[in-house]
């Protein structure tokens, strides 16, 4: 927090704020204390500090009571009856204190003085209150936006979390599957697993992490696709400075298990998943195709994953990404473009 905030908001600064707001509005009374304007009188001390006292009791009282408890809870009427209540009532007190120094034959009505005391007074309670409800909103509007950014990290951990039983489940389908073929790739594919697990466990937790180490998890998810899938046919290119970016972890994955899923194909043809990423130093594109193989995807729907990706691009990216899904008779095809600031 800056020194100018700190001196604004913080309750310890308190003292300090107050007393420069006093010194300011009656800067020619702590002249005349300190004796910068003269030697000073009992009677007007007396006097000075008695009009200090009423406005410091109708500043505090206004900020303190009746804007907490009136203003701000939508009893204006009540609010506006007190505050001319307790105005005019500090005024009757000054306009009679000005009486003692009158002399005889003086003429200064009564509601002249009045006037003149509710003018001097309002140019004090309306900076103060102006000052107190702009504090109050400035504050409620940082509370507003931290309540939001709790909201967003908040959501964004538990769309994150529920990647990890997602992926875990289609990856001990695919053991099982394994296993009940009783393929020497079990034990292969369990290790594999575990690397992943661990990156999941471990890396996917960051905020961000580069994209190398995202295309690394993607790497070894897809090998393990190969160790199951005699047939299946992965081409990759990369191109841009991979190892300058940042990305968040595990948001290109649903895209890659979609692939996987839907281009399985129980006839013996080849299957075959093309994936592109071009990076460039504002932004990052990924282009997934594949092949429609047995399972063929909802016409409008892409799944548990791509629903899930959806949602942590929204608010991720509100303004600032493109998602096309092209489904064909015989491809699936999807196209990510995330523009960096």
């Amino acid at each position: 927090m800056s020194i100018l905030k700190k001196l604004i908001f913080d309750r310890s600064f308190w003292w300090i704020r107050h007393s420069l707001f006093w010194v300011v509005l009656y800067l020619d009374t702590f002249r005349y204390i300190f004796g910068l304007d003269g030697e000073w009188e009992l009677v007007q001390l007396r006097d000075d500090f008695l009009t200090l006292g009423l406005d410091m009791a109708l500043v505090y009282l206004n900020i303190y009571v009746l804007i907490p408890r009136l203003a701000l809870k939508d009893k204006m009427p009540s609010y506006l009856l007190l505050t001319l209540l307790s105005l005019v009532i500090v005024l009757i007190i000054n306009s009679f204190q000005v009486e003692f120094y009158l002399e005889e034959g003086d003429e200064y009505p009564f509601l002249w003085r009045m006037y003149d005391a509710g003018i001097a007074t309002a140019g004090i309670i309306g900076p103060a209150i102006a000052i107190k409800t702009s504090k109050y909103f400035y504050e409620q509007s940082i509370k507003a936006s931290s309540l939001q950014e709790e909201k967003l990290q908040s959501e964004l951990t538990y769309l994150k979390k529920q990647i990890n039983p997602h992926f875990l489940f289609n990856s001990l389908n695919n053991i099982y599957i394994l296993a009940k073929e009783q393929s020497a790739k079990t034990a292969d594919y369990i290790l594999q697993l575990s690397d992943l697990m661990r990156y999941q466990t471990y890396d996917s937790q960051k905020e961000t992490i580069t994209l190398t180490k995202e295309l690394e998890f993607i790497d070894n998810y897809l090998q393990l696709e190969l160790l199951r899938r005699e047939n299946l046919k992965i081409e990759k290119e990369i191109t841009g400075p991979v190892t300058a970016m940042q990305i968040e972890p595990l948001l290109f994955l649903p895209f890659i298990e979609n692939a996987c899923k839907y281009s399985a194909k129980t006839d013996g043809q080849e299957e075959k998943i093309d994936i592109k990423i071009q990076v460039s130093l504002d932004e990052i594109k990924l282009q997934v195709k594949n092949d429609i193989g047995h399972q063929q995807p909802t016409q409008g729907s892409s799944g548990f994953g791509l629903d899930n990706v959806r949602k942590r691009l929204a608010l991720l990216y509100p303004e600032s990404h493109e998602l096309n899904i092209t489904e064909r008779t015989d491809s699936y095809e999807v196209s990510l473009k995330i523009m960096r600031s």
